[in-house]
């Protein structure tokens, strides 16, 4: 009971909440993971849906708390015809400056982005800059959502979705020590996916 009230309180402790009413069954935590980042991409794209019915305007990237160093990608990373061959996030001055260096078959283009609020934001706006210097005079998806996952403060993973009139597409990327790189490549591949529509259509 909490000094000067009636009622008690209870409290229960989890990695990312819920009260139990039985212990946990032995669950492998790859599962779990693969579990919720699954149902943030489900719920990501359903409320863009709902938004979207309702008039809503799209609500931009959600501020991470973070302060997230430069980094290289070690091997390009493949979505569809296109491959991140490096992504770099810089703090300056409490805003994240942002290169990302794409290709496709033996082209290659740099997209950055200057002052973004996130780490995410900085590296997918990159990636998109870069990926529509590549399609030239061909339209290209619109980064439409791009949701971070946290526990402890830290991030775990980065949802992002893409769409056009052609339809959409969303991808989710755990962090491994990168919100950057995640980021980077969860919103090539959802402009990857978003694509396929593109080449069903003609």
């Amino acid at each position: 009971v909490v000094e000067g009230g009636s009622k008690p309180i209870s409290l229960s402790v989890g990695v990312f909440g819920g009260r139990r009413t039985r212990e946990r069954e032995n669950v492998h935590l790859a599962s779990t993971l693969d579990n919720l980042i699954n149902r943030a991409s489900q719920e990501c794209m359903a409320a863009k849906g709902h938004r979207e019915a309702q008039g809503e305007p799209i609500q931009a990237a959600r501020p991470a708390r973070t302060g997230e160093r430069s980094e290289e990608v070690g091997a390009a990373i493949p979505a569809g015809e296109f491959r991140l061959e490096s992504v770099t996030v810089s703090p300056i001055e409490g805003r994240f400056t942002a290169t990302a260096i794409i290709r496709r078959g033996e082209q290659s283009a740099t997209g950055q982005c200057y002052r973004a609020g996130t780490v995410a934001e900085a590296a997918v706006k990159a990636v998109h800059e870069a990926v529509s210097k590549l399609r030239g005079v061909y339209a290209t998806p619109e980064l439409e959502d791009v949701l971070v996952g946290e526990r402890d403060g830290k991030p775990r993973f980065v949802t992002v979705v893409a769409g056009w009139a052609g339809g959409s597409g969303a991808s989710t990327r755990l962090v491994e020590g990168d919100e950057a790189l995640a980021a980077a490549s969860a919103a090539l591949e959802a402009i990857a996916r978003a694509l396929e529509h593109e080449t069903e259509e003609e």
